[in-house]
Parts: structure tokens; C-alpha cells; sequence
């Protein structure tokens, strides 16, 4: 018998850690701002997918979100797509039998794309596309087109809005609500790639020893030595929690001798070091 409506059995969860979200709670504003950007992103991707070019209005297609019961320590949402055949007849087949997976596959890659993790991005995109096989070959191009359109931009940016705004450190995409389901997560140092204007590419986390010439406290902003060209400076992004408490390992250091141990994702552009993004610091030890 054919499958005519979606089931809701199986959701993508999104769920917020750290910040505000550890004690279940986050901003009203931010979370809506997510939400929007979770459901418009979903929908402009599904749209491209369909006809090859995203809509021009700003129609969107009918998505469900549901509270789910907290996880320790997060703050966790559930989503679904409402009835959507009439919307995306050339996928109808495939959303109706795979919905959660495909909306979790291209959630994933629009925002790893943006994050500066076009490598795993790409992954995304082919599971996506081997789901739905009734798309013609050129989508690839058409999707990844959008993905790096101004307007991708600025949905990804509501999507991210909780962490920019420190109401929580992290964002998990799961393909469903199992402790055990495939996830994707979007972390400080994506989400400050997604809202810049200048995109980079963001490596794997690393232990490097910094020294620091200068700190804003305001922006959470280091002013470092580049680790492999001591004549030149970069910018260090202090996603770390403790940057917050005065005094702390930062300003001490600045105060002393400007070094410190630090666990960092490099921010890279024209395969230079441009940037680093801290997630915890050590002191360094002089013998």
C-alpha cells in the first residue's frame, strides 16, 4: 500500500547544552529566531531540491516542533514536516518513507557548509541526494549555490542565534530523538564562522601554546601572536566559560607573562591562519 502521510514517530531533535540551556531554560527570543531559521532553511532546501532554484517568496513549507522531555543539563525540541506531498511532488516518495533523515542530512549540511567544514558538508549532500534519487544531477551544484547565497547566510544565523548569544555553547542535530542516532554538532567556532562576513574553514581542535599581547573583554577577543609567525598577530575567539569571571587564567596572563595552553580550532582562509577560537586554556609552567 503507498504511504500518504509522514510519520511523526520519528523527529529530528535539536537539543541546546551549556549556558542558560544546562538549567532547561533559554531565551524565548533566540530560541524563535532558531526555530524560524531551522524551518526556513529546511524549506528553501527542499524548494531547491524540487525545482532547482530556491522559492523567490517566502513561502515555507508546514514543519512541527514539539517539546520533548529534557536531557540533563540541555534544553531539547523535536521537529517533524507537516503534510507536504502537494508541496514536492517530485520528492513526495522520498520524504514521506525518509523525512527525518533527509531534513537532518540537509539541516546538517547547510550548516557544517556555512560553519567552514565544507568537507563533511558534501557528505551531507550525497546522502541526501542518494535518499531522494528522483532529482536531476546538476541539484548538487543548485543546493551548494544556495548554501553559499547571502540569503543562506542569514538563516543560518538565526539557526546559530542561541550560541551567539550565549544562551547556550552547543546546538545537536540528531536524525531522531535516540540517545544513539546519528548527530551533527554545531559548536562556537562554526557558529562565529556562520555569522562573519568572511568565510573560513575551521580545523579540528588543537593544543597550542599562545601568547597574548592584548584582551577585550567585552567581545570575549584575545589579540595573540601567531604561534608560527612571531612578527604577525591574529585574533583569538574565548568561547571558554570562565572568560566571563574576573579574575581568570586570561587576565592573569596578561598581567604576567602572556602565556597560555590552550585547546583551540584554528580558523583558516587561503590555507593561512587567520584566526583561533578557544575552548579552554592551561596555564604554562616555566621550569
Amino acid at each position: 500500500m503507498t504511504q500518504t502521510t509522514i510519520s511523526i514517530d520519528k523527529q529530528m531533535a535539536v537539543r541546546f547544552d551549556g549556558g542558560d540551556a544546562a538549567n532547561h531554560t533559554l531565551s524565548m527570543r533566540h530560541m524563535g529566531m532558531s526555530m524560524i531559521g531551522i524551518e526556513r532553511l529546511v524549506s528553501v532546501s527542499l524548494f531547491t531540491l524540487e525545482n532547482g532554484r530556491p522559492p523567490k517568496g517566502g513561502q515555507l513549507l508546514p514543519m512541527v516542533v514539539k517539546a520533548s522531555e529534557p536531557r540533563q543539563g540541555s534544553f531539547e525540541l523535536n521537529v517533524s514536516l507537516g503534510e507536504i506531498a502537494v508541496f514536492l511532488p517530485h520528492l513526495r516518495e522520498a520524504i514521506l518513507a525518509s523525512a527525518t533523515e533527509v531534513m537532518w542530512q540537509l539541516v546538517s549540511g547547510a550548516l557544517l557548509r556555512m560553519g567552514g567544514r565544507q568537507s563533511d558538508s558534501g557528505r551531507h549532500l550525497e546522502k541526501a541526494l542518494d535518499i531522494i534519487a528522483d532529482v536531476e544531477s546538476h541539484r548538487h551544484e543548485e543546493m551548494m549555490a544556495f548554501w553559499d547565497s547571502p540569503r543562506a547566510t542569514r538563516i543560518g544565523r538565526n539557526v546559530v542565534a542561541p550560541i551567539i548569544s550565549g544562551s547556550c555553547n552547543v546546538v545537536h542535530f540528531s536524525d531522531g530523538a535516540d540517545t544513539d542516532a546519528p548527530t551533527t554538532t554545531i559548536d562556537p567556532a562554526m557558529a562565529e564562522t556562520i555569522r562573519s562576513k568572511d568565510r573560513m574553514e575551521i580545523g579540528d581542535m588543537e593544543t597550542v601554546t599562545i601568547q597574548i599581547d592584548g584582551l577585550t573583554r567585552h567581545n570575549s577577543q584575545l589579540n595573540v601572536l601567531h604561534p608560527a609567525a612571531p612578527d604577525r598577530f591574529i585574533t583569538a575567539y574565548v568561547h571558554d566559560p570562565a572568560f566571563q569571571k574576573v579574575p581568570n587564567l586570561y587576565t592573569q596572563a596578561v598581567s604576567q607573562n602572556g602565556m597560555l595552553r590552550v585547546t583551540a580550532k584554528p580558523a583558516i582562509k587561503d590555507g593561512q591562519l587567520r584566526a583561533l577560537h578557544i575552548m579552554d586554556a592551561q596555564p604554562v609552567e616555566f621550569g
